[in-house]
């Protein structure tokens, strides 16, 4: 068992297990057959966007594994009192160091930018800088089908939100990798 900070989940395990459960994800994926809890590494980082001499700050949050999924976006620094700490052996290791999370957050703040009008952007600038706070998301993980064709959902417990394949076939990665060991 390893000791993390997580933010404070927003959805209980019974609220996972009704969602899993429900009549239309139990039609197309089967009975559920357990939930787990797992806990994906990010790393925060301040963000300064200077475009026309507009300068925009915020505060986003990059998974540490991959650097692809979807970014979270914070109104303020994490606190004590939005995180907590326990006691697991379900979260992967980092798999990005600081130097390509700054890399892959720029390129995606730079994608996001352009998505608000590429003749609205002129001399811009993305810097972001590295917050030294160590902390970890919260997912649950629904295990449904037959024993001969198990299937899996990720929803986010922070967002209430079912993620798509980017993390599921990660979290089916991971998972597999472990077992195999």
């Amino acid at each position: 068992m390893t000791t993390i900070r997580t933010l404070k989940p927003n959805v209980t395990r019974e609220d996972a297990i009704a969602h899993f459960s429900g009549l239309l994800r139990t039609l197309q994926l089967g009975k559920v057959h357990s939930v787990a809890d797992i806990y994906i590494p990010f790393r925060l980082f301040r963000v300064h966007i200077t475009n026309r001499s507009r300068t925009e700050a915020r505060i986003l949050g990059l998974d540490a594994v991959r650097g692809n999924f979807d970014l979270y976006s914070f109104d303020s620094m994490p606190d004590s009192g939005s995180l907590i700490t326990i006691d697991t052996r379900n979260h992967p290791h980092r798999g990005i160091d600081e130097n390509q999370a700054r890399a892959a957050l720029v390129e995606r703040v730079r994608r996001l930018v352009f998505t608000r009008g590429f003749f609205k952007i002129r001399d811009l600038d993305i810097g972001a800088e590295l917050v030294p706070l160590d902390f970890h998301v919260p997912y649950w993980v629904g295990f449904s089908g037959s024993p001969s064709h198990l299937r899996l959902a990720v929803m986010d417990a922070i967002r209430r939100r079912v993620e798509g394949a980017k993390v599921r076939n990660f979290v089916r990665d991971w998972l597999s990798a472990t077992l195999s060991r």
